[in-house]
């Protein structure tokens, strides 16, 4: 693992020292590892994506931001959000940034989408949220992204990846006390952030609260392990380093994904990890994400899965159609079938947060599937 964490975001009864950490307090043994990280850009061409990084330079820089002195000396708020018998979201308030004159705003419609997500979601375990202001990179909105995954913990199934906030409920504990579930970190020197909550988002400007309901949602769990090499056409899966058997593992968003003929994409027998008739299931598509949740918001139909952006339908737009792109490619729903619609929180190119009434994604396919794929 290339990624070590600093203390930064470590809550004073950390317990969890390793990166990849074992105990033996289980009977079967845990396995922790840094977790996915989303971040949203918007380009020259005035283009917003969010693409999804996991142990890689932009991960690492999200978990472990080198303002330590400036950590210790942060104004820090703390609300808490419980819905009517749903989950308890607690929210850790970080402004980095003197002259950010909006945080009381921009905390406000952070703590709004916290509330529709705690209205959606079920869970017995709080779970904790820090928001951080700072200045980011020219292009850089924001990234959010739980601060680890686990596999292999009681109530999981073998063998597979989930978020803080998901391993948390379905083991009915919390697997790293003293530890954020998710970090949210957004831009204090981006200029356009419409910082209201009545849906009335000025054209030009992007509605954070909607962009904090796709964030939020990655960290919750809405990201997969699928790769393609564009070069090869290999596609692959798995998060982590491979076990002692060389072994990789996928998340469980990758265990309800399946080929247009209804086959599960991480099956071996039909799709080998590491070969070509996996690339070309997910180049070609379509990709269906299935379970009891999805099947009962989509009345049976399942979801729809963004693979690539079609030449034939978008014109060639070098470096973006007819390829993967990771980050983006799969960890979101399919572009033409949601973009701009009332259910499409979660496409990968975000230009329709522009003015986006988030009010209305309360009740989406994205929040109820998302409630997700598992709470």
């Amino acid at each position: 693992m290339r990624n070590i964490f600093t203390d930064l975001f470590r809550k004073p009864s950390m317990l969890l020292a390793l990166i990849i950490a074992s105990t033996t307090a289980f009977a079967q043994q845990q396995v922790t590892s840094p977790g996915v990280v989303s971040q949203l850009t918007l380009d020259s061409e005035g283009r917003i994506k969010c693409e999804l990084h996991a142990h890689d330079a932009i991960s690492q820089e999200h978990h472990s931001t080198t303002q330590n002195a400036r950590f210790e000396n942060a104004k820090k708020g703390k609300s808490k959000k419980k819905n009517r018998g749903g989950a308890t979201i607690n929210i850790s308030i970080f402004n980095f940034d003197p002259t950010f004159s909006q945080v009381n705003q921009a905390s406000a419609a952070f703590a709004s989408a916290i509330e529709i997500w705690s209205s959606n979601l079920q869970s017995d375990v709080p779970i904790e949220v820090a928001l951080v202001f700072q200045p980011l990179d020219d292009g850089v909105l924001g990234s959010a992204g739980p601060t680890f995954i686990f596999r292999d913990s009681p109530g999981l199934e073998r063998g597979t990846w989930y978020g803080n906030a998901l391993a948390d409920k379905l083991s009915g504990e919390d697997l790293s006390p003293g530890e954020f579930d998710i970090i949210a970190r957004f831009s204090t020197v981006f200029p356009n952030w419409y910082f209201g909550t009545d849906a009335n988002t000025p054209a030009d400007d992007f509605d954070f609260r909607t962009v904090v309901l796709h964030e939020l949602c990655h960290g919750l769990g809405y990201f997969g392990s699928m790769f393609v090499d564009n070069a090869t056409g290999v596609g692959d899966w798995g998060f982590g380093i491979p076990d002692e058997n060389g072994v990789f593992f996928p998340a469980i968003y990758d265990r309800l994904m399946l080929d247009r003929n209804g086959k599960q994409l991480i099956k071996e027998n039909k799709f080998p990890n590491f070969s070509t008739e996996l690339g070309e299931a997910l180049l070609t598509g379509p990709i269906l994400a299935r379970g009891a949740r999805i099947n009962k918001a989509t009345n049976g139909k399942g979801m729809p899965t963004f693979t690539t952006l079609d030449s034939d339908v978008f014109g060639d737009i070098p470096g973006f159609t007819d390829i993967w792109l990771p980050g983006s490619s799969y960890s979101h729903q399919d572009f033409v079938t949601y973009a701009g619609t009332p259910e499409g929180l979660m496409p990968a190119f975000c230009a329709f947060f522009i003015n986006s009434p988030a009010a209305d994604l309360s009740d989406s396919i994205s929040l109820s599937m998302n409630g997700m794929l598992f709470f």
